[in-house]
């Protein structure tokens, strides 16, 4: 690793200095470099570990952000996925300054999390003004693969990272029974599907938190923007009126999305109903399923063939 590194970046004494993830087929790792002076994000990947991780796609995303939007997120330094010279897959990106929304929320009064939460609400809303042609999961060259209507790529987009039958089962029926509440929904734009506290980086400056970076675009796709609003106002950090006040400065909330807004949470709830199965994210899927008025769906295997 530290041999690709200072190869990529020129650098004779590259370092480092945490490790994020550390797993046998995939490690994120901060490194820093003295000449020249950077601090760069490293992520190493055998090819299957996450099959709905591309590290190229992420790399063409993070560049059209950076020259379309207003919105900070890192400089893409290196991106080889073809394996030729390594075993492995890898992106190198600069390092954002600040620490992670997760970190900073407890240490701040209530109107400095106010403020900050206006602050993702417009940077959401800034991320949904990259338009795309139609829906669909967005390829290494920066354009959608094989795109869509609405409806339909949910549905392909359920079917590829839902993975528990069941699961799935529940949204595709609640996609076809509520089809017609996604009848005026034609534009697509970039959706980055996982604006989660640890995916936020602020800095403090004379004491406000001032967002400096969104990180991590390896959910994004093309899709409705109205989803990363439907998550923001479902998760704790960032749920209540800022968000969508801070939204609505650079964007508007479209009719009929508060309609639409339970279905969109219901696939974040299923999706991750695999990977966090806890009380508490079963609780907020409970949730959502009262306000779509269908029965609980009980996380787990307990008399139920998956």
């Amino acid at each position: 690793m530290i041999e690709l590194v200072g190869r990529a970046v020129g650098s004779r004494s590259p370092h480092v200095t945490e490790w994020h993830v550390r797993r046998e087929n995939y490690v994120v790792v901060a490194v820093e470099c003295e000449r020249p002076p950077m601090r760069l994000i490293v992520k190493f990947e055998l090819p299957g570990e996450r099959p709905n991780r591309r590290l190229d796609a992420m790399a063409a995303i993070a560049g059209l952000v950076r020259a379309q939007t207003v919105v900070p997120t890192f400089d893409v330094i290196a991106v080889d996925v073809s394996r030729e010279e390594w075993p492995w897959e890898y992106l190198i990106v600069t390092q954002l300054p600040g620490v992670t929304w997760q970190a900073l929320y407890p240490q701040l009064d209530a109107s400095s999390r106010a403020d900050a939460q206006r602050q993702i609400g417009r940077a959401a809303a800034e991320l949904h003004t990259l338009a795309f042609d139609s829906f669909g999961e967005i390829g290494p060259d920066g354009l959608v693969a094989d795109g869509t209507a609405v409806v339909d790529a949910l549905k392909r987009r359920a079917l590829r990272r839902i993975t528990t039958p069941r699961y799935r089962d529940v949204m595709l029926d609640v996609l076809d029974t509520r089809a017609d509440l996604f009848a005026n929904v034609s534009s697509a734009t970039l959706c980055h599907e996982d604006m989660n506290p640890y995916n936020l980086v602020f800095e403090l400056r004379e004491g406000q938190p001032v967002l400096s970076g969104i990180l991590d675009f390896e959910s994004a796709w093309a899709s409705t923007g109205e989803s990363d609003l439907a998550r923001l106002e479902l998760w704790w950090f960032t749920a209540g009126g800022p968000i969508r006040e801070g939204y609505g400065e650079v964007g508007r909330v479209a009719d009929g999305y508060a309609a639409r807004r339970p279905v969109l949470q219901l696939l974040w709830c299923l999706e991750y109903a695999d990977f966090h199965p806890s009380p508490e994210h079963q609780a907020v899927t409970n949730g959502v399923c009262a306000e779509l008025c269908i029965g609980d769906i009980p996380f787990g295997d307990e008399g139920i063939g998956l």
